[in-house]
């Protein structure tokens, strides 16, 4: 529990074969063709709603989207793939101001 700048302050450190609650993991990727400037859960975690610089809100069902498989090799960065549309059915054309949109 050292390796903590100060000495004072406890390093957390995982338990052997334990995962680190507080490293980044991607488990799901969307896309989306533009910036996006708010993102937010619906109450039920089933939605996620993102409003981005295309002036578009769109909608994923987190329920049927499929989560992105990491790459096998860590060190190996995974190609990017060409990004596609949300279906027309997720889009509603927003408007903010000066084209940004408020959280």
């Amino acid at each position: 529990m050292s390796d903590s700048p100060d000495e004072t302050t406890p390093k957390y450190v995982p338990p052997a074969g334990g995962a680190d609650p507080f490293a980044t993991r991607l488990t799901a990727e969307l896309p989306h063709d533009r910036g996006i400037l708010v993102a937010r859960y619906d109450p039920s975690n089933r939605f996620l709603f993102a409003g981005a610089r295309d002036t578009l809100l769109h909608r994923w069902d987190l329920s049927i989207e499929p989560a992105v498989e990491p790459p096998a090799d860590p060190k190996k960065k995974p190609k990017t793939p060409p990004v596609p549309q949300a279906p027309e059915s997720a889009r509603l054309k927003v408007e903010g101001h000066e084209s940004w949109i408020a959280g």
